[in-house]
């Protein structure tokens, strides 16, 4: 069976992961953008993000990750996003995907959502030195 390919991150990661039709895509960039801005809370979340534009590789922002070995048009199947669409999906821990916008999202609300999360809770409690 082939192996996802949250597989690798799962129990550490959170994961980001951005569609585009192509690296100019106006919403694609906004949202990079907007995690780029806040790269510091999100590292501290265990986010790892990944960019999907066009028929080109997989990147990878920030430090970390690496979307050498991952295929754009399967991660397009996978989460069911047209060539042509914008989307994010937020992929929790535990693999399962936890949020999907077709617009871009502001970071206080993923940052939000993470912290609502079982595992975000406790490790922001560890964060603040609870």
């Amino acid at each position: 069976m082939e192996q996802s390919f949250t597989e690798p991150y799962e129990g550490k990661y959170r994961l980001i992961v951005l569609f585009g039709p192509d690296d100019h895509d106006s919403r694609l960039t906004s949202q990079i953008d907007l995690l780029m801005a806040e790269e510091q809370a999100l590292q501290e979340r265990d986010v790892y993000i990944f960019v999907v534009a066009g028929p080109g590789a997989v990147k990878a922002l920030g430090d970390g990750a690496s979307g050498a070995r991952l295929d754009p048009d399967s991660m397009r199947e996978r989460f069911d996003v047209p060539a042509d669409a914008f989307r994010i999906v937020i992929i929790g821990k535990d693999g399962t995907v936890k949020k999907t916008s077709d617009d871009p999202l502001a970071v206080s609300d993923i940052k939000a959502l993470i912290d609502s999360m079982p595992m975000g809770a406790e490790e922001k409690r560890q964060r603040k030195g609870d």
